[in-house]
């Protein structure tokens, strides 16, 4: 695949004209994402502007978090009518739960709770970006008004209810006061990077829904990939090694507003 494929601004056509093009097909966002490879390796985000999942949302994101964590460099952002670009500089790495890395559980678990002790070390009185309990049930709102949901990834106990149902029920469990950090947004393992040998975060990658919000916006999404992977014994070890005793009710509003996004 080459750049002839899109219909690139001119700047961004220039820029890319010699590279080597890699669709990437994982993740369930609607941008399109392609590893360009030359004598060094960049990644092309884009979106058309009425997309779920705007480019521009990472671009403004990734300005904010420049020198707070590590995160992709913008290395050209540009809008046309119908649609917006973001080429980024590479995180090298893989992330956490990467089959390739010859970890322990508890190594994976270590670094997944350094990820997100660093995001939520982050300063949050100029953050410009905020997420309150009422915007994310607004959010879900939104998504299933205009069938965005995909009730075919739903976690299975959730299969077989009816969405107003499962809706109604997340409604039902919001909590009466947020715990505000710097949240990634989608903090799943695949959105971390890290170094194989030193383990050292290499950086966050993905960064569109970043805000101040609950913490457990991000507690979640690193739970449930533990569970997945290394079963509820290590999910128990992150939280004791994490020093947070989970809330129940709160841990289940949580894994509701994701089957919504």
């Amino acid at each position: 695949m080459n750049n002839r494929v899109l219909k690139l601004p001119s700047e961004l056509k220039n820029l890319t004209q010699n590279a080597q093009w890699q669709h990437i097909t994982e993740g369930e966002s609607d941008a399109e994402v392609y590893r360009l490879i030359d004598d060094t390796v960049r990644y092309l985000k884009v979106s058309s502007n009425d997309a779920q999942y705007l480019v521009k949302n990472d671009t403004l994101r990734l300005q904010w978090l420049d020198g707070k964590v590590a995160t992709p460099k913008i290395l050209h952002y540009s809008e046309t009518d119908t649609h917006q670009y973001l080429l980024m500089s590479d995180c090298a790495g893989l992330h956490p739960l990467h089959d390739d890395l010859n970890w322990t559980a508890q190594q994976r678990i270590d670094v997944l709770i350094r990820a997100v002790q660093e995001f939520h070390a982050i300063p949050i009185d100029d953050c410009p970006f905020r997420v309150s309990f009422d915007e994310q049930i607004a959010l879900a709102r939104h998504n299933i008004e205009h069938n965005l949901v995909r009730q075919d990834l739903w976690d299975e106990e959730n299969i077989g209810r009816s969405i107003e149902d499962l809706f109604a029920e997340f409604v039902s469990l919001k909590p009466s006061q947020e715990d505000w950090v710097v949240t990634h947004g989608d903090m799943y393992p695949m959105n971390i990077r890290v170094d194989e040998q030193t383990k050292q975060i290499t950086g966050f990658i993905d960064v569109g829904a970043m805000a101040v919000a609950d913490r457990y916006t991000d507690l979640v999404p690193i739970t449930n990939a533990i569970g997945w992977h290394h079963g509820e014994a290590s999910v128990n070890t992150f939280w004791e090694q994490y020093g947070l005793r989970p809330d129940v009710s709160k841990l289940r509003f949580y894994q509701l507003y994701f089957e919504f996004l």
